[in-house]
């Protein structure tokens, strides 16, 4: 996603928004980074997650019936932001074992068994999988 695109743009400005009493991890680097300088590809994609989780939040807490506060959104968006890399890292090891640059759907399949409740829905077929190219 280039700069000149709304929605990087739209997640600073809602970032600078938002009031400092997040975590530092979230606030303290991210929002300087944002106001006194580039935020790094990092820090904007942490501020994307951030973003992302206050848009869900705010979606669901009618129906929910809970308060939403700065503090859950930080704790939520950082224990989404740490599952990403985590998946992220084992995706590309997976690449990796398999001698492989990219990952492909095999990766997140075999990424998805540590998932038990993804393990008992019903095998999906993707295309390009080796399982497809196998019926082929």
């Amino acid at each position: 996603m280039s700069d000149n695109e709304e929605g990087p743009r739209e997640v600073d400005h809602w970032l600078a928004q938002q009031p400092a009493i997040v975590t530092p991890t979230v606030s303290g680097h991210l929002i300087n980074a944002i106001l006194f300088g580039r935020p790094t590809t990092h820090q904007r994609l942490k501020a994307a997650v951030w973003y992302i989780v206050g848009e869900i939040c705010e979606s669901q807490k009618a129906d929910l019936n809970v308060v939403i506060t700065p503090q859950l959104i930080a704790s939520l968006s950082e224990l989404v932001y740490t599952q990403a890399e985590s998946l992220g890292r084992d995706l590309e090891m997976f690449a990796k074992h398999a001698k492989r640059s990219t990952v492909n759907v095999d990766d997140v399949k075999l990424a998805a068994r540590r998932n038990t409740s993804l393990v008992r829905t019903p095998q999906m077929e993707f295309p390009g999988s080796s399982q497809s190219r196998e019926n082929a």
